[in-house]
């Protein structure tokens, strides 16, 4: 019977079937055709015994399937194609590359979730494509989104600044002012400045949700909801002549 001859890869462990022309070539010298590594095959080789012990699983030990391809052989002589045996040791190691891989993958969508949402919550929660979709979330989690709020979607559509009707050296303001934003807000402070003919600030002052609504407010605006309030400042005599107001003025939200 012809004696078969056998390499291992000294760096995956994988045996080839070899032959002399292996053998022969560049003294010896193959390449894996797993790790392809480079490597001596002749202070490499593996005896029948050892071979019988070293099968895959189902595979069986026939001499037809143990011999060696010659046209393959031809081909490319260089490079060891046809293994009989795969460690589990190698396979293991893909495995775990592949699995830390994934690992990697998750722990940068995480860290991303996080960046995004600690250091631009707003955003996150604002967008227009995103927040239905957490909307969406969170009602099958019975949860709720936290609050969020975009102050330069408040715009005041309507204002009324006249000399108080009624009472003397007072200021009678009305307003409306909408929500423009896609999404509900808290109630903004409002600032109310009036300003000399320079510009400068002679008066100003901030009021809260529940100075200019009452103490009945509701918290939140929903989205494109529009607010009347109706504010009397007392003791603006200075800014007062005649009927008419003096200063300009203006309205921001804070």
């Amino acid at each position: 019977m012809k004696k078969r001859m056998y390499a291992q890869c000294p760096y995956c462990q994988t045996l080839f079937r070899v032959t002399a022309a292996h053998l022969n070539i560049s003294q010896g010298y193959v390449r894996c055709g797993h790790c392809e590594h480079i490597f001596n095959s002749t202070t490499h080789l593996i005896n029948d015994a050892t071979i019988t012990t070293k099968r895959r699983p189902n595979q069986k030990a026939t001499d037809k399937e143990l011999e060696v391809d010659a046209a393959a052989d031809k081909d490319v002589p260089e490079l060891l194609r046809e293994d009989i045996y795969t460690p589990a040791k190698y396979i293991s190691r893909l495995s775990s590359i592949l699995l830390w891989g994934l690992m990697a993958l998750l722990l940068m969508a995480l860290l991303s979730s996080q960046y995004f949402w600690f250091a631009k919550r707003d955003w996150v929660l604002q967008h227009p494509q995103v927040r239905p979709w957490l909307e969406s979330l969170c009602y099958n989690l019975l949860c709720a989104l936290p609050a969020t709020r975009n102050l330069k979607a408040f715009q005041i559509n309507e204002r009324l600044v006249q000399v108080h009707p009624e009472i003397e050296n007072a200021v009678q303001i009305q307003a409306n002012f909408v929500n423009q934003a896609n999404f509900i807000q808290p109630y903004p402070q409002i600032l109310i400045t009036f300003e000399d003919v320079d510009g400068q600030p002679v008066r100003q002052r901030l009021f809260s949700a529940t100075e200019y609504l009452g103490k009945d407010h509701t918290g939140m605006i929903a989205a494109n909801g529009v607010v009347h309030f109706k504010l009397e400042l007392v003791d603006m005599g200075d800014m007062i002549e005649g009927n008419d107001i003096v200063h300009g003025y203006n309205f921001e939200f804070f």
